[in-house]
């Protein structure tokens, strides 16, 4: 009976020598793939992801204000500065991988905004690159350089960007129509329907201040007399809808300007 239990507790102890020194090999085995294994593919993902990882783009969409490097010597205007409107494209080269080129409308260089990731990174996300763009460029002190600043919407949608467009357009024809030495009833009143446009749009993208769409008092008064002398009551009443242009008349001219509306009311009721 002592031979016995000698030999039960033999084996016990060859069993559980066994297995401790499986669970001694299968710990090596795990430690041994961690640190040749699982970690290294941790480095791996951590580099990929950084590798991959999303481009630094603005913040908040928006009209950008931005200053307008390498100006070429060669572009001259007769006044004290130049308007205009244009593209702004990402454009890299070897010495700046995040450049933007400024162009007018006929395609011509007219400077670049230089090592500015942000801007590269959302005109290529949001633009595919290239985007409408406009600005001014004005002579320094001695007239031998030139500065320039550029405006560009940055992640704006299609349909506000299209009102930008819009907006030199309208400019542009006014613009155009009171350099005339004759102009129609009908042209002063589609001057202040543009004007409508041209101050909401404005007031919408926050650049009031940018664009200088200020139009002259004397329109209201000058196209009141003349619809009344053409006796077109119908414009008058068309007037009316510019209350906000009348009541920044003087006293005198915003009551002359309502007392001839109210007449063409009279005449057409």
């Amino acid at each position: 009976m002592k031979r016995a239990k000698t030999v039960i507790f033999s084996i016990t102890g060859a069993l559980l020598s066994a297995t401790a020194y499986l669970l001694w090999v299968t710990r090596k085995k795990k430690e041994t793939q961690t640190v040749f294994g699982t970690d290294k593919s941790k480095e791996e993902a951590t580099v990929s992801s950084s590798s991959t990882s999303a481009p630094e783009l603005y913040k908040t969409a928006g009209v950008k204000k931005l200053e307008l490097k390498n100006i070429p010597e060669s572009l001259t205007f007769s006044d004290s500065s130049y308007d205009f409107t244009g593209m702004a494209r990402v454009h890299p080269n070897e010495h700046d991988k995040y450049n933007v080129d400024v162009l007018d409308n006929n395609g011509s260089f007219l400077g670049k905004i230089v090592k500015n990731r942000k801007l590269s990174h959302s005109l290529s996300e949001w633009h595919a690159g290239e985007v409408f763009a406009f600005g001014k460029i004005k002579k320094t002190n001695n007239e031998s350089a030139l500065s320039g600043i550029v405006y560009i919407p940055a992640g704006l949608n299609n349909s506000q960007i299209e009102d930008l467009k819009n907006v030199f357009e309208k400019l542009n024809t006014r613009h155009r129509i009171l350099s005339k030495p004759d102009v129609s009833s009908e042209e002063y009143l589609q001057i202040l329907d543009d004007h409508k446009f041209i101050s909401r749009v404005l007031f919408q993208l926050d650049i009031v201040d940018e664009i200088d769409a200020s139009l002259s008092k004397k329109i209201i008064p000058a196209l009141s007399r003349q619809l009344e002398d053409e006796q077109n009551f119908e414009g008058l009443l068309k007037l009316e809808k510019h209350s906000d242009l009348i009541d920044a008349l003087s006293e005198r001219f915003a009551a002359a300007t309502y007392k001839r509306i109210s007449k063409a009311r009279e005449k057409l009721s």
